[in-house]
């Protein structure tokens, strides 16, 4: 069984990832974690998922937890920051690509997006 990690909190570029992966990535045989900052719901969810609590620097967090679950890829939204801001405010996506041992799937926002 495959499984696949989710970096999610309530921004509207996580909630692109999620629709990618509902859309592109979920198979019948593929196992989602969803990697949180906060507690999951208590209420079940429609679709079966595991949730991960979180806690620390994002980026050094979604890292652990994809190592710890095994994860055969990371699935996760990305602000669309250009260079020079990506620089000074810093990258969470651009962190897990280039620290995770997994395959990383980034969503990027639309252009529509990128120019707001």
């Amino acid at each position: 069984m495959k499984v696949v990690l989710l970096a999610v909190d309530s921004s509207p570029h996580c909630k692109r990832a999620f629709d990618m992966y509902l859309k592109q990535v979920r198979q019948p045989r593929t196992s989602c974690c969803l990697s949180t900052p906060w507690s999951p719901p208590s209420q079940p969810v429609a679709l079966s998922f595991s949730f991960v609590n979180v806690s620390g620097e994002p980026g050094e967090a979604i890292v652990q937890a994809a190592e710890e679950h095994e994860a055969d890829l990371v699935v996760m939204g990305s602000r669309g920051l250009g260079t020079l801001r990506r620089t000074f405010l810093g990258s969470v996506s651009d962190y897990v690509l280039h620290h995770a041992y997994r395959p990383v799937l980034i969503c990027p926002p639309s252009k529509r997006e990128a120019t707001e």
